[in-house]
């Protein structure tokens, strides 16, 4: 059986999350950066495809995705 992650805001959307808006900071950053590299890609090498993927089941990918999207509509908005 997976272990579950360590980490309490793993599976927690950035939009409705309740923690200390400093860590809410650093982790919007964290989403905006990897949006930006992944932006960039798309300009550079024309991809249509993300995968979000992971060695272990329960790291996250879901929610990654999800506030992917999230960060992905507020730039275009």
């Amino acid at each position: 059986m997976a272990k579950k992650a360590n980490n309490p805001f793993a599976r927690t959307l950035i939009s409705n999350a309740n923690m200390d808006p400093a860590q809410k900071f650093r982790i919007e950053e964290a989403y905006k950066s990897i949006r930006t590299n992944i932006m960039l890609s798309i300009l550079k090498k024309g991809c249509k495809t993300i995968v979000v993927s992971s060695g272990s089941p329960a790291e996250g990918k879901t929610t990654t995705t999800i506030n992917l999207a999230i960060f992905c509509k507020k730039q275009r908005s």
